[in-house]
């Protein structure tokens, strides 16, 4: 309807009330013969509708401009256009606006086209009255209506949906001003931050950082007007309580459909565990490096020894060699977990893909077969016939397994057995893997995942690291599961991961 009118309530002769009309809607009529003009003014005029005219298309269009129309008339046939290009002019300054084609008899055809092309109805001289006139209009105005009741819905139902997804995603989604001024705040930012939508609202981004890095989030932000995208990878936010915390945040500048700069957005996310877990691994390395190079000494000066004939008593001479393989065997598997520091960090939960335990599992059992058959070991494997799949990191979870698999290899005697199982838990997917071996003591269940420790004398004897069951343990945390020891000396063990259950829609 036409803005800027206000209907006034009505008085009778006796004072009494009646409803107020509602507001007139406004009709452009497009017509160059100025009787017709008249006549169909005459006809339009009403409580209903009030009428303003053009005799070209070019005066049709900067009338337009001006705004405050409702409806249009259109003569086809006009001085400065004719046919349907008259309607495609007009239709492309007024795409909202109803039009109603006025055709002479021989203009069938041509209404029909732009029909097609979006117009509302036509309506053919020297057959129009009042009646038809005003049904036609009255008709064009309530499709209007409908398609803009309709539009409106839809755009609710997307705008509830978008900020359903952005108040449920994992990353803060904050708007702002250009200036970087808060205008909106989604949970995960009350999450990572400590303070409410109210709180911030109003407040600058750069509240969000250290003192030492607004001149960086300023820079950024200096970006985001110029119409580019920002990203600070690894910069301090600070919490309402004044604790730090690591994140990363990625500014955008947000168009209208002019592209004209109305905002900006930051989604910023909370890598605090990824930092955490990038130091523990980088430690990790150093240490196991550390202690590669230590051992790599160690037997060159056994290797210095043999070569100068410094050792000649055959029985030393047994003790010499039999320490360089044990050394050798140290650092093989010293050299394999810094393999697998590097190779099996799990992966950005983004990145994670849907895959099957079983098919996992059947693939380390595979590669140990030899292992097993010169121990005299029998293994056997139980799946269920439910679901098995996770998503995950498929190299990382192999990983998981291979390593309790080995170890279950390691510390079975000749002839025992191990069972891999894989079935549905409560909740998520299950992963066991029995032995028959020499067990674990109380003290060792308890430090089993720590990283380095060797635990019980039968076990740290076995020449291992003690760093395995540490990285497995990092490797199904980070796949949001768990994994526990049930066992006790001289009566095998249990070793249980599990991890989440992959939806339908994974």
């Amino acid at each position: 309807m036409t803005e800027g009118r206000v209907s006034v309530a009505r008085q009778t002769q006796r004072g009494a009330q009646v409803p107020a009309l509602p507001p007139k809607s406004t009709v452009l009529l497009i017509e160059d013969s100025p009787a017709e003009s008249r006549l169909y003014s005459a006809m339009v005029s009403s409580e209903s509708f009030s009428v303003v005219c053009a005799d070209r298309l070019a005066s049709g269009l900067d009338r337009l401009s001006k705004g405050d129309i409702d409806l249009i008339l259109l003569d086809l046939t006009l001085p400065d256009r004719q046919g349907v290009d008259t309607f495609a002019a007009i239709h492309e300054r007024a795409p909202e606006l109803p039009i109603i084609l006025l055709t002479g008899h021989d203009d069938g055809e041509l209404a029909t086209e732009a029909l097609k092309s979006g117009a509302e109805d036509y309506l053919v001289k020297g057959k129009i009255d009042a009646i038809s006139l005003h049904r036609s209009l009255h008709y064009a105005l309530e499709r209007k209506r409908a398609a803009q009741s309709q539009q409106r819905k839809k755009l609710k139902e997307a705008h509830l949906e978008l900020a359903a997804i952005v108040d449920s995603s994992y990353d803060a989604v904050i708007g702002m001003r250009v200036d970087g001024t808060i205008r909106s705040w989604n949970k995960a930012a009350t999450s990572i931050f400590g303070y409410t939508k109210a709180e911030m609202t109003g407040s600058s981004l750069l509240r969000l950082v250290l003192k030492e890095q607004v001149l960086e989030m300023e820079a950024a932000l200096e970006q985001v007007k110029k119409r580019k995208k920002a990203e600070l990878r690894d910069t301090i936010g600070v919490r309402k309580d004044g604790t730090k915390v690591h994140i990363s945040i990625a500014l955008s500048p947000i168009l209208d459909a002019e592209s004209a700069i109305i905002g900006a957005s930051a989604v910023v996310r909370d890598i605090t565990d990824r930092v955490s877990l990038e130091l523990q691994r980088q430690d990790v390395i150093s240490t196991l490096t550390h202690d590669v190079r230590s051992t790599i000494l160690s037997q060159k000066r056994i290797a210095d020894l043999l070569a100068a004939n410094a050792i000649t008593n055959p029985e030393e001479l047994q003790q010499l060699f039999l320490l360089l393989s044990s050394s050798t065997d140290s650092v093989l598997s010293k050299v394999s977990n810094l393999v697998n520091v590097c190779k099996y960090s799990v992966r950005s939960k983004q990145d994670f893909e849907r895959i099957d335990l079983s098919m996992i599992a059947d693939q380390c059992v595979r590669e140990r077969v030899d292992a097993m058959k010169q121990k005299g070991i029998t293994c056997k494997t139980r799946y269920s016939q439910e679901s098995k799949c996770i998503v995950g990191d498929p190299n990382a979870m192999k990983a998981a397994i291979d390593n309790i698999l080995e170890n279950a290899i390691k510390f079975t005697p000749s002839g025992g057995k191990i069972e891999v199982a894989i079935e549905n838990g409560n909740p998520g997917v299950e992963i066991r893997i029995t032995d028959t071996g020499i067990g674990i003591s109380r003290e060792g269940r308890e430090n089993l995942f720590e990283r380095f420790w060797q635990g019980d004398a039968g076990r740290s004897e076995s020449g291992g690291t003690g760093f395995g069951l540490y990285l497995c343990s990092q490797i199904i945390q980070g796949h949001g599961g768990t994994i526990s020891c049930l066992s006790k000396p001289n009566g095998g063990t249990t070793m249980t991961m599990r991890v989440p259950m992959a939806s339908d829609e994974s």
